[in-house]
Parts: structure tokens; C-alpha cells; sequence
């Protein structure tokens, strides 16, 4: 299902005027996100909290909770990173 969200949003915008700009849905967020990192000194680590604190409040529903630690969500992104070459 994360390919198809991922495929719906990064098509879900004007795709005669936004797309070309690369004014998708994650690239907006993406945007906003930089934004914030830049006016209030908002780190990935402080974004990754709200992702754990979300899951955290999913332990109710066993289908919703995943255990991962800000240590598990960066190595992961290195991880993947290194595979892309980067």
C-alpha cells in the first residue's frame, strides 16, 4: 500500500501546471518541512519523535504498532541512502 499512497500523492496535484514545477504533494511538504528547519531550528530527529510518538499512541491496535527507536529510523536511513549511492 506505501507505493500506491506515495504513487496517488505524487499525482494528486495539477498535472498541467503544478507537476512540471515539481509542486507534488511530497515535494510541498518536503518544502514546508526545509521551512521549518530553517525558522525554528526543527531537526529529522524532531520530526522522527512526532513518527514514534504516533506509534506510540497506536499500541492499542495491533495492526498499527511498529517498535522503533529514532536510533532504528536513522540507521534505516543510512542505510538506504548507501544503497542509493549517496
Amino acid at each position: 500500500p506505501t507505493a500506491l499512497v506515495t504513487d496517488t500523492l505524487a499525482t494528486a496535484s495539477d498535472s498541467l501546471f503544478e507537476y512540471p514545477a515539481g509542486a507534488t504533494f511530497p515535494g510541498l511538504y518536503a518544502t514546508v518541512a526545509s521551512a521549518h528547519f530553517h525558522e525554528y531550528g526543527t531537526t529529522s530527529e524532531d520530526l522522527m519523535r512526532v513518527g514514534i510518538k504516533n506509534h506510540e499512541n497506536g499500541q492499542e491496535n495491533p495492526f498499527a504498532h511498529m517498535q522503533l527507536s529514532i536510533k532504528d529510523l536513522m540507521n534505516s536511513k543510512i542505510q538506504r541512502l548507501q544503497k542509493e549511492g549517496r
